[in-house]
């Protein structure tokens, strides 16, 4: 079994949910600035990977996890509207982790109940986000 790529997997769902295109309004890294490579209005979703865990005992296999933020920019002023799209990311993959949509992970769980208000950027841009943690084996 290929070793999972959370980003691109979360990536996936998102995109699913939303209909935005990577590369257009839904990026994998960093938060890029408004005018410097992405609209106001996009997703951004970067994988934090932890640790490598030790070995379970008798077995090859080795544990592995990373959280993986989704932030949702909206239009400048248009609070409501970043709102509305993370809440949608955060149905979403609610449904994916209670529903089998992470194929190949042990665990996939949406950290937040509701998407985590981040404020606005220097553009006046809000800015919400939503954290899944997954494991797996490899």
């Amino acid at each position: 079994m290929p070793t999972p790529d959370p980003e691109a997997d979360v990536a996936s769902l998102v995109a699913t949910a939303t209909g935005r295109t990577l590369g257009a309004s839904l990026f994998r890294g960093k938060i890029l600035a408004v005018g410097e490579g992405a609209p106001a209005d996009c997703i951004f979703i970067r994988a934090h990977r932890g640790e490598r865990n030790q070995p379970f005992v008798g077995s090859s296999q080795t544990l592995w996890g990373a959280d993986v933020e989704v932030t949702v920019r909206g239009p400048a002023g248009d609070r409501e509207s970043a709102r509305a799209t993370a809440t949608t990311v955060l149905h979403a993959l609610q449904k994916a982790t209670s529903g089998g949509g992470f194929s190949g992970y042990t665990l996939a769980l949406v950290v937040d109940g509701v998407p985590e208000d981040l404020e606005q950027d220097t553009n006046q841009c809000h800015l919400f986000a939503v954290a899944v943690t997954v494991q797996w084996m490899a």
